[in-house]
């Protein structure tokens, strides 16, 4: 960076900065700040860090108002009226044509949508959804599925001061599984019930337990609340640290507000610390933060004893960094050391150079070697994650977040073209200057920016990590910019005093980043927690009846959700299955022959220990698999749970062809189309060319799979006797017929009173399903692909009557909720 320093009055220094930047650098930006132990303020920059704290507070708490619901009200009230006033039109005028229908439709809706009845129906349907997704402290459930788990822990060490479940009291060590861990003080029965699981305590339940402690002395406050706000308190602490960062980097108040404030409204800081995203990923954000400007401020060495405290600070917060997040939290070791040997590189060739040998250097390159155990640690861990072996079903959700970045999605997730293009230019240029001469601030940057995004590329969950650096690489392009930005205001004719042209260019460059960032502040607004009434109803419901087992199922992995409101086990906590588990779960819910439907709940009831299943296939014949398999199916078939409930709901429909697909393959089968679609080397399976060729084919084939339930439709009545259900389709019901300007689904399958219909019919529009049957509040109807219609999910979902289920619980609204208990006997 050149050697100038910005004071406020920047109007005056503009006319210097030219020449001072052409002057030679010294290899250190000498700077004219004071010796301090903690960083200079003066009022305005206490101004600038309480403005962007009131807009990182508004900004992170826009999910604390649920808009979404105002545009979702809106929406299903006009698809209500569009559904109203045509049946209406149908019935005054039969002959009426589809083009007709729709001129008329939209014609009478227009002048609808203008009336006060129209507004206050919609107010009126949006406080009922937004109330729909609050407690009854009138607190919004918690946005993320994980988020139940740590502030069921934290809820635990509130009420008993420990995260030991007071149901292990009376039981033996040998009672659990010991799956994470052998330390018997930290047991959580309600995972894989009902053996249990031993846990590891968190440091995100302990925060978020006393900070509960702590508010409600001032307020009547529930855990939850706590739960709800505490990301946004370490989002808080987070721009502050960016803050002082940005200071540092550029002594300039004018360049730390504006890239402070496009890290306060990154959508990529957004998804991580919002209220509601109560997950153990705020405190390793935080925690990388904080480490980053203790490093900082340790590297300045220009106050030696403040150097020394931070670098005596360091391990600390290392170690707190390890605790929130582990093991992912040593990637910032990674950052560092990339730093530390590039900076010393740099430094001592050009010392070397100049012949003016450089000794800090080589302690600085001695650093790293304070961590290359961890830094081993770190590239051990990287080669498992690329190692074929774990991508069984059981490790698709590690496996499945790498190789799911794109470049446009990855400009999307940076703030699109223009600001990363901008960002880009901005690193060339820092590379360039820093082969010339380095300067540590601008090589810390670009060594924490590389690395993110590298592995922001390779897996989502990282893009989160690319924020603070990107900020800080665009904040330099700021930086190198600013005096030209300056001096072209200088020679504008704007009716603005010369010393004032500093806080133009203040407004002009925060308007800029807001017209940048605008679609991703929009996008920000519309965010919906995971958990509703219906869904704590449901959990209310099953605690009210049973103190054992449930066998708690769905595609989003709620049984996190259910078990931390309804307080009790699950048996399928997707988070601790394995391979054989999993499959067997498949083979349940997408089986057709009813006589098998309970087998393999069999399997699941007492969660005993399965046989492993070794992945290497070299040499692995069908007789291997065979003899797996029955030896899977001797495990625990006589001790059935006496109470165990199946809880089917929207979201196991999201990937029900995936799990068709997977319960009608084989072992074998099932792991090689894991590695296709997670692009792992088929190599390590000794496949022929025309297998290769096969699973790849497949892979595409699979992909494509429509999703296979549709969104559930209310049904109005129609004429005598009719129903105008799903996408104006006209439904006799005596007669089973179902048209849509005389078409006809595949098949029409009617459930009444929990008896099943079914009418096949020759023109079919396309390949689905329609279904009707009667929910709480009347007749209900969705749309499924045929291959899936008669499996035991579809049959539930729909209400029918089987064997071996009592249906003893509905939930329609706000989504369709259906729990049964499975009749062992």
């Amino acid at each position: 960076m050149g050697n100038f320093d910005y004071s406020l009055d920047l109007g005056k220094d503009i006319g210097t900065i030219a020449k001072i930047e052409k002057e030679p650098e010294k290899p250190e930006n000498i700077r004219s700040e004071k010796l301090q132990y903690i960083p200079s303020l003066n009022k305005t920059h206490i101004l600038m860090l309480v403005l962007l704290l009131i807009i990182g507070f508004e900004y992170l708490t826009i999910t604390d108002k649920l808009y979404i619901f105002d545009i979702q009200a809106n929406l299903e009230v006009v698809n209500q009226l569009k559904d109203s006033i045509a049946s209406r039109k149908i019935q005054n005028d039969p002959l009426l044509t589809v083009q007709g229908l729709e001129n008329e439709v939209r014609n009478e809706l227009d002048e609808v949508k203008k009336t006060s009845a129209f507004k206050d129906e919609v107010n009126k349907r949006a406080l009922q959804l937004k109330n729909w997704h609050k407690d009854n402290l009138g607190q919004v459930y918690l946005y993320t599925v994980d988020a139940y788990y740590y502030y069921r822990m934290a809820n635990q060490y509130v009420m008993w001061g420990s995260f030991t479940h007071p149901l292990t009291i009376n039981r033996s060590k040998e009672d659990y599984n010991y799956r994470y861990s052998t330390d018997f003080n930290y047991l959580d029965p309600l995972r894989t019930s009902p053996r249990g699981e031993t846990v590891s305590p968190t440091l995100f339940s302990y925060f978020t337990a006393y900070f509960y402690k702590i508010w409600s002395k001032f307020s009547n406050i529930s855990v939850m609340t706590a739960a709800f706000y505490l990301p946004v308190l370490f989002g808080l602490l987070s721009i502050i640290c960016f803050f002082f960062i940005a200071h540092k980097f550029f002594n300039n108040d004018i360049i730390t507000f504006c890239a402070t404030l496009l890290f306060t409204l990154h959508q990529r800081f957004f998804v991580g610390n919002f209220a509601g995203n109560s997950d153990t990923q705020v405190l390793a954000f935080f925690f990388t933060m904080l480490t980053m400007l203790v490093f900082v401020y340790f590297i300045d060495f220009s106050n030696k004893v403040r150097s020394i405290i931070l670098f005596l600070l360091f391990y600390p917060i290392l170690t707190l960094f390890s605790a929130s997040w582990s093991p992912g939290w040593m990637y910032i070791l990674v950052v560092l050391s990339f730093f530390i040997i590039s900076y010393s590189l740099l430094t001592l060739i050009h010392s070397i150079i100049k012949k003016e040998f450089n000794y800090y250097c080589l302690i600085l390159l001695l650093l790293p070697l304070l961590f290359i155990n961890k830094i081993t640690n770190i590239v051990s861990l990287a080669m498992q994650r690329f190692d074929p072996k774990v991508v069984a079903a059981s490790g698709e959700r590690f496996i499945g977040e790498l190789f799911t970045s794109s470049f446009s999605s990855l400009v999307e997730a940076l703030g699109g073209i223009v600001i990363v293009v901008f960002a880009f230019c901005t690193l060339l240029y820092l590379i360039y200057r820093n082969l010339l001469k380095p300067n540590k601030y601008e090589v810390l940057v670009i060594s924490w920016f590389i690395p993110m995004l590298i592995a922001g590329w390779l897996s989502r969950r990282f893009t989160y990590f690319i924020a603070p650096s990107f900020c800080l690489l665009v904040g330099f392009g700021l930086y190198y910019t600013y005096p030209h930005i300056a001096r072209i205001l200088e020679h504008l004719s704007l009716p603005i005093k010369k010393k004032n042209n500093k806080w133009v260019v203040c407004v002009v460059l925060s308007l800029l980043i807001i017209l940048l960032l605008s679609d991703d502040l929009l996008a920000s607004r519309e965010m919906l927690p995971e958990v509703n009434d219906a869904i704590v109803k449901t959990s209310e419901f099953i605690r009210g009846v049973s103190n054992e087992t449930a066998i708690i199922f769905t595609g989003m992995n709620r049984g996190y959700v259910w078990q931390a409101l309804a307080m009790r086990g699950t048996v399928s906590d997707s988070a601790n299955w394995g391979l054989s588990k999993e499959r067997e779960l498949y083979i349940a819910l997408t089986n057709e022959a009813e006589e098998t439907y309970k087998k393999p709940f069999y399997l699941l009831s007492e969660n005993k220990q399965f046989p492993k299943l070794d992945l290497n296939f070299k040499d692995k014949n069908a007789d291997y698999w065979t003899e797996f398999i029955e030896e899977l199916k001797k495990v625990n078939q006589e001790n059935a749970s006496q109470e165990s409930f199946i809880v089917i709901d929207k979201d196991t429909f999201s990937a029900l062809s995936r799990y068709y697909s997977i319960a009608r393959e084989d072992w074998r089968e099932t792991i090689i189309r894991n590695y296709v679609f997670n692009n792992l080397n088929l190599e390590e399976l000794n496949l022929t060319d025309a297998e290769k060729n096969y699973w790849l084919s497949k892979s595409i084939k699979n992909e494509d799979e429509a999703l296979a339930l549709s969104d559930l439709y209310n049904c109005y009545p129609y004429q005598d006797k009719k129903l105008v259900c799903a996408t104006n389709f006209v439904i006799d019901l005596d007669n089973l017929d179902a048209q849509q300007n005389n078409l006809h689904p595949h098949s029409l399958v009617v459930v009444k009173a929990g008896i099943r219909q079914e009418k096949v019919f020759s023109d079919g529009v396309g390949d689905f399903t329609l279904f009707v049957f009667e929910g709480n509040n009347g007749f209900l109807s969705f749309f499924v692909d045929k291959r899936l219609k008669d499996t035991l999910t579809v049959r539930l979902y729909s209400g029918e009557k089987i064997k071996g289920f009592e249906q003893v619980h509905i939930e329609d609204l706000p989504e369709r909720i259906i729990t049964y208990k499975v009749v062992w006997s």
